[in-house]
């Protein structure tokens, strides 16, 4: 099921990833530890809303959309932040 929507899936896992580099450049690129925790905060708050939107009515063809891309964004966040944290010392 996962492999007919394989252009909507890296469509989608393409979008995360893009978003998950730019808020790990946020977070790696700041200086001050309050900006990384207010990032952190809006990033929780966004996946939660996307989650709870994601389990309410959609079809199972568009739910298995959504693990590709949360792990897309996760691992995209996890290495632009380690590389922009590593380019301000």
């Amino acid at each position: 099921m996962l492999f007919r929507s394989a252009p909507r899936v890296v469509s989608l896992c393409f979008m995360f990833g893009l978003y998950g580099v730019v808020v790990g450049f946020l977070m790696g690129a700041s200086k001050e530890p309050a900006a990384k925790e207010a990032i952190t905060s809006l990033v929780t708050i966004v996946s939660g809303a996307f989650g709870y939107f994601i389990s309410k009515d959609l079809t199972p063809r568009f739910k298995a959309m959504v693990p590709p891309a949360l792990a897309c964004f996760l691992l995209s966040l996890m290495f632009s932040a380690h590389y922009y944290s590593s380019l301000k010392r």
